[in-house]
């Protein structure tokens, strides 16, 4: 039983497996990702049971959580985690600043 959300970073997909999707629970509003091997920028703001989330400067989600696709229900504390895809595939991430929301 999943716990928490996966925003999608990896660029090919559709629906809610496109860059930008709360992986498997809401698909972007936009396409705004650059593509494979370009830098993207993500903004994630995660507050009581509201998602809003900017890629590269679009506003791909603006979502009121609800447990649904493999995400049974969540924890609204704990563990931040980094997306990797599989053993064939290379994910790069630089510049991770997290700030406590009041």
């Amino acid at each position: 039983m999943g716990h928490s959300f996966e925003f999608q970073i990896y660029h090919p997909g559709d629906g809610t497996h496109r860059a930008g999707a709360i992986y498997d629970a809401e698909p972007p509003m936009a396409n705004a990702t650059k593509g494979a091997g370009e830098w993207n920028h993500y903004s994630i703001t995660f507050k009581g049971d509201k998602i809003i989330v900017y890629l590269n400067g679009v506003k791909v989600q603006d979502w009121k959580v609800e447990p649904r696709g493999k995400i049974k229900n969540f924890a609204d504390k704990g563990y931040i985690g980094l997306q990797n895809h599989d053993w064939e595939t290379a994910v790069f991430y630089r510049n991770i600043f997290l700030k406590e929301l009041d």
